[in-house]
């Protein structure tokens, strides 16, 4: 199984130079920016490389979920891209892994991303991530894992795509916040008590 290594992302940061957004979000050049948002309905379309790569994380059950829940695929460039597989379908909420994928000389290399707790946090990072929606125009994610199902409690974290330390790209923590004081009121979570932030 082909899996993206440092060299094979060496080999593609060319590609992604040029995809690189250097006025907002991040506040510098690292911010990577997604061009397109294809969403897929069966397991099908979705490459086997990438298919596999999910599978070295949780344990995904993605033959059931793509076809409950569909998957997405976000591109960065013609040779680049994150697919957003559900990975987990609970009463109220679902799990979701993210795997980027890219092409060199004509293979596809595919690889599990990870999400990065605060720098107190344990664990420190996960594959997983619970309710995420993606923001192409701003190339942000943001997570909200409900606490229970009325919705009035739980945790809110927003990530931004970056490009990483040597040759990567990956998600960066920007905010956490958390409320868990199940009160019945359901609170905008963008305004739960801060946790951490960059």
């Amino acid at each position: 199984m082909a899996s993206i290594t440092r060299n094979s992302i060496a080999a593609a940061l060319g590609l992604l130079v040029s995809t690189v957004a250097g006025t907002a979000g991040a506040g510098d050049d690292r911010l990577v920016r997604i061009v397109a948002r294809t969403e897929v309905s069966t397991l099908e379309q979705i490459p086997e490389r990438v298919r596999e790569a999910a599978q070295d994380g949780p344990d995904c059950m993605l033959e059931t979920t793509v076809e409950m829940l569909g998957a997405v695929r976000f591109t960065i460039n013609d040779d680049w891209s994150i697919w957003q597989l559900p990975c987990y379908l609970a009463a109220y909420q679902a799990s979701h892994v993210h795997v980027q994928a890219v092409m060199l000389d004509g293979d596809l290399n595919a690889a599990l991303m990870v999400f990065p707790g605060s720098p107190s946090s344990d664990p420190a990072e996960e594959v997983e991530i619970v309710n995420p929606e993606v923001d192409i125009a701003t190339s942000t994610l943001t997570s909200f894992a409900l606490g229970r199902g009325l919705g009035d409690c739980g945790r809110y974290a927003r990530y931004e795509l970056v490009r990483g330390e040597g040759e990567s790209i990956d998600w960066e923590l920007v905010e956490l916040r958390e409320k868990d004081d199940c009160n019945g009121v359901e609170d905008d979570p963008t305004a739960y008590p801060l946790i951490w932030q960059r």
